[in-house]
């Protein structure tokens, strides 16, 4: 099921962003870094009334969860701003480091090409999303950069969730066809299930509120289930003296439907 961050989140003040940064689990270095980024935002005059720096924020929280580096996290809060073209490169120049400049460069040239020309009604093809994905993956010497366009893509297919319907259907077949098989290749299922999950609420948007109700009517018992298991794995680990770690997630709408469509199709 898609998820609900704090950052989407009505009570959300970038006002009280110290205190927001310290709720995501960050580090002090990660912490400084961000604040250092949220003043420059404000000398600019750039507020959370500004959709870009919303979403600058909500990068943030995607890419916090994945403990990403300092200079990820603050290239990620000023990347939507590029794009919005309400700061320059040549505006962040001076304020910061190299590594967070080329960071930015990096995601803006796989924004370039992002796009794989089809129609609403065409499909993707697989060469050519193929080609593509490789390409992204070639053209930046920082793999950093890949894991924020995926955070990007997320960002973007929310933005688009009142847009018209063919608007929302070419950027689900363009996160299926590049992004979904992007976060996969890296190994990030994080983010692979959530963007296949945002994609199939567009392409299938009465199976998905099907699945996802039915999902609700049982998350009590399925929470339930999830952490009796893992704690009774967790308890035959620590008898058999292996120090791992043991999580559980619960299985995302789009490969709940996946797996039942092999399943009738015999695969």
């Amino acid at each position: 099921m898609v998820r609900v961050r704090q950052s989407h989140s009505t009570d959300y003040n970038s006002g009280e962003t110290l205190e927001w940064l310290c709720s995501l689990g960050l580090t002090e270095k990660k912490i400084s870094s961000l604040m250092h980024g949220a003043e420059y935002l404000k000398q600019h005059q750039l507020t959370d009334t500004e959709p870009a720096v919303r979403t600058g924020w909500e990068m943030v929280e995607i890419l916090a969860e994945l403990r990403m580096d300092s200079d990820s996290l603050l290239a990620a809060l000023l990347f939507p701003l590029l794009e919005a073209q309400l700061l320059s490169q040549e505006q962040l120049e001076p304020a910061f480091s190299a590594n967070v400049l080329t960071m930015l460069r990096a995601v803006q040239q796989m924004e370039a090409i992002r796009t794989i020309p089809t129609g609403p009604n065409q499909s993707v093809n697989p060469q050519q999303a193929d080609n593509l994905r490789r390409m992204l993956l070639a053209m930046v010497e920082d793999v950093r950069a890949v894991v924020i366009k995926l955070a990007a893509q997320i960002c973007y297919l929310r933005e688009v969730k009142n847009a018209d319907e063919e608007t929302r259907v070419l950027a689900a077949k363009e996160t299926n066809a590049i992004f979904a098989p992007l976060a996969n290749r890296l190994g990030i299922g994080q983010l692979k299930w959530e963007l296949e999950d945002l994609a199939f609420r567009y392409l299938h948007p009465q199976l998905y509120k099907q699945i996802a109700g039915l999902l609700e009517e049982r998350r009590l018992d399925r929470e339930q289930y999830m952490q009796d298991f893992v704690a009774s794995v967790r308890q035959k680990m620590a008898e058999a003296n292996l120090a791992v770690e043991v999580y559980g997630r619960p299985k995302h709408i789009f490969s709940i439907w996946k797996k039942n469509a092999e399943k009738a199709a015999g695969l």
